[in-house]
């Protein structure tokens, strides 16, 4: 009996031990938690070009991601939503798919290219216009498929978020780099390092400072 009262004693010290030793996990963080704050657009990388597309303004106006250099954006995080989709007649709900929702703002004054950009119609609607809501419906690793990816932007982490708008009509990728910028990518066609006839153009996005924010 004593014999067995031991075993048991060691067992559980034994587990105890190896449980201390273990790495503790890591708290699970929002994805949409990283989007929040006020952004500027700070520049156009074309690292993957030989040269800037010559009919670069008519390529981006065909992309929701191409916001204009200058231009102030407003992200706001409101919680799981869903995605409006096909009503079941039975419950009459709603059975979209499910997420985070963002929504982005763009704060006045707005760039002159916004207007003449594929957000034109922005400018048009005024002021009730100004917000979008976007979901995000997406999240994945990159795997050896996008090894050239990697290579060519080693500062972005490897995940892809996708945002999609609820109201359908406007959808795009998104990356965030180790020191948290923001890169949105747009496939364009033109000369590449590589010899291909697309690369990927990376609207980046930097945070603003905080006294922006305050209007200090």
């Amino acid at each position: 009996m004593q014999a067995r009262f031991f075993l048991i004693f060691l067992f559980l010290a034994t587990f105890l031990n190896i449980a201390q030793s273990k790495p503790k996990m890591k708290r699970f963080e929002n994805p949409a938690i990283q989007f929040i704050g006020s952004w500027h657009v700070d520049a156009y990388d074309f690292r993957e070009f030989l040269e800037v597309p010559t009919d670069l303004e008519k390529q981006i106006k065909e992309y929701p991601a191409s916001f204009p250099i200058g231009q102030i954006l407003k992200i706001d995080w409101h919680g799981a939503v869903v995605m409006p989709g096909t009503i079941n007649p039975q419950t009459g709900r709603s059975e979209g798919p499910v997420g985070e929702e963002l929504s982005i703002s763009f704060i006045p004054p707005l760039e002159k290219n916004l207007c003449a950009g594929y957000w034109d119609f922005v400018c048009k609607e005024g002021a009730n216009g100004y917000v979008r809501s976007f979901m995000i419906t997406e999240i994945y690793k990159w795997d050896a498929k996008d090894i050239r990816i990697a290579n060519m932007w080693p500062e972005v982490k490897h995940v892809s978020y996708v945002l999609v708008a609820l109201s359908k009509s406007h959808s795009f990728e998104t990356w965030v780099t180790n020191k948290g910028q923001v890169v949105l990518p747009i496939t364009l066609a033109g000369k590449t390092k590589n010899g291909k006839p697309f690369g990927v153009m990376g609207v980046i996005l930097k945070r603003v400072d905080h006294r922006h924010d305050s209007g200090k």
